[in-house]
C-alpha cells in the first residue's frame, strides 16, 4: 500500500494513496464551485449582459436564448450585430418567476 505524508501544519498526517486521490478530486470540485460562484457575482455587477452572459446565467443553450427573445421573454437592445440586455430585467425577471411559482 502507497503511503504519502501531507503537512498542513507542524503534525504530519499520513494518508493512502485512495485517499490522496478523494480529497484532491473533492478540492477539484470546491475550487470548480468557487470558481463558478465568482463568475456569477462578477455577472451581477455588469449593467449589460450579452448572449454568453444570458446563456451562462440561465443555463441556456444559443437557440433557446434565440426563442426567448422572438417570444419576447427577454427584453434586449441590438447593438449591431450583438444583443444586449439589462441585468435589473433579468435579475427582475428571475424574481418574479420565482415569487409566481411560491403562490
Amino acid at each position: 500500500m502507497d503511503f504519502c505524508i501531507i503537512s498542513f501544519s507542524p503534525m504530519e498526517v499520513p494518508i493512502t494513496r485512495q485517499e490522496f486521490v478523494e480529497q484532491t478530486k473533492m478540492l477539484r470540485r470546491l475550487v470548480d464551485i468557487h470558481v463558478g460562484l465568482n463568475k456569477t457575482l462578477e455577472l451581477e455587477q455588469k449593467a449589460l449582459w450579452d448572449d454568453t452572459d444570458m446563456m451562462r446565467y440561465f443555463g441556456l443553450s444559443k437557440r433557446t436564448l434565440v426563442r426567448r427573445r422572438e417570444d419576447e421573454t427577454f427584453k434586449f437592445t441590438r447593438v449591431g450585430a450583438s444583443y444586449r440586455y439589462k441585468r435589473e430585467d433579468m435579475i427582475g425577471l428571475c424574481y418574479q418567476k420565482n415569487k409566481s411559482n411560491k403562490k
